[in-house]
């Protein structure tokens, strides 16, 4: 196998650079895949004007910060996409002698549009292998409500090219759901150059459910059943239909000692705030702010029972939890709960169905015990660290031709 002192990966990366700095080696963002590549570059582009710079993490890791807005004297009206487009190609440049200088191997892109199209242009020019991944699910996103994720493309068509341009011509494509696959955001003619791997999660949440703190002591909660939702208060993840379900979970008034905890903000926090004020409910719907990932480890351990009209890693965060979730049948739950086997499937959208089947596991919790205990266990065999090394490994290893 070929020595790793050869071996340099690059990143261009959608994270936020102190995040990176944080947690670099615990690891959800370090990708040195525990001394597979000897150097790691992370690239993070920035809004605003400035020369290029990097910050030494230490010896493994290196941040390069570049200027989607590099030219500062065209920062005014029109002149602004100018100095978009004239920054892209400078980034280009600098990107390809950054390759070539730092001995790099292989490049990643966190995303397969500007990232993407940026691993597929280095890789063109200096003849290094791309990867991207794919993180999203564009077709029910954006592109069925006739939503762009780069407005600038101006049409979906174009952002659809786009998207299947860079995936087509990537050495790998990963992700981390078979939804993306099955829906046809990745396109089927990559056949094996297509990669599922397994993530993992950060350390709070695989501590054993009693080892967790019950926080319901610090929001009055003591006596009280409690119904959650974690996660942000935007459109995309459905959470407009909270105010529905609420009004549904409580218009017979036979959960006496239950309440909603609402965690999370974004722009329909206030929206939600007035349909819970119209319907009377402020006694029984509590606001929190957002928190950080060791906090959600707790709350999702606190609930009854979780529900997620849009859910994303909460799925297998609940269910390490033993924690019973509710989930919309939509994107990827059904791979999420194995298809009903660890969590609850209701019909998209219908909010009466959820609340119903909160209920439920609120009115009879000793028939969910078994299949939330089931569950962690079934992520514990998936989703953990050393599974998500050997996955990349063998991406990696793959693309390099080791």
């Amino acid at each position: 196998m070929k020595n790793n002192k050869y071996r340099h990966l690059l990143i261009l990366s959608i994270a936020n650079a102190d995040f990176v700095k944080k947690y670099k080696r615990k690891d959800l963002l370090s990708q040195d895949l525990n001394g597979y590549f000897k150097k790691v570059h992370y690239v993070f582009l920035v809004e605003k004007p400035f020369k290029p710079c990097t910050e030494k993490i230490d010896d493994t890791y290196t941040i390069l910060y570049l200027s989607n807005k590099r030219f500062a004297w065209l920062q005014r009206g029109k002149l602004r996409h100018l100095n978009t487009a004239l920054s892209l190609v400078y980034n280009l440049l600098y990107l390809r002698r950054y390759t070539a200088k730092n001995s790099i191997s292989v490049l990643f892109a966190q995303e397969p549009f500007i990232r993407g199209s940026l691993a597929y242009a280095i890789s063109k020019i200096t003849g290094k292998p791309y990867v991207v991944e794919v993180c999203s699910n564009f077709k029910n996103k954006h592109w069925e409500e006739g939503r762009l994720e780069l407005p600038i493309l101006k049409t979906v068509d174009r952002e659809k090219r786009l998207l299947r341009f860079t995936l087509l011509h990537a050495n790998g494509v990963m992700a981390d759901r078979d939804n993306y696959w099955n829906d046809g955001i990745i396109p089927h003619e990559l056949g094996d150059r297509y990669f599922r791997y397994h993530f993992s999660m950060e350390e709070a949440h695989y501590s054993p459910p009693g080892n967790r703190v019950n926080l319901k002591p610090n929001y009055s909660s003591i006596n009280k059943k409690v119904v959650l939702y974690i996660g942000r208060l935007i459109q995309e993840k459905r959470s407009e239909d909270l105010s529905l379900i609420a009004e549904e979970l409580f218009s017979n008034n036979d959960l006496p000692d239950t309440v909603m905890w609402i965690v999370g903000d974004g722009p329909l926090k206030q929206y939600l705030k007035e349909e819970i004020r119209k319907h009377a409910l402020s006694d029984k719907v509590l606001f929190i702010e957002s928190q950080p990932t060791a906090m959600v480890a707790d709350f999702l351990s606190t609930a009854d029972v979780v529900i997620a009209p849009h859910a994303g890693w909460v799925i297998p965060e609940c269910q390490l939890a033993e924690t019973p979730l509710v989930v919309y049948d939509f994107e990827w739950h059904k791979e999420g709960v194995a298809d009903g086997k660890y969590g609850v499937l209701v019909p998209y959208r219908d909010a009466k169905a959820m609340a119903n089947a909160a209920k439920d596991v609120l009115l009879h919790p000793d028939k969910y015990k078994p299949m939330m205990k089931e569950a962690r266990q079934w992520v514990l065999q998936n989703n953990t660290l050393d599974r998500e090394v050997a996955d990349k490994l063998k991406i990696y290893k793959t693309v390099l031709g080791e």
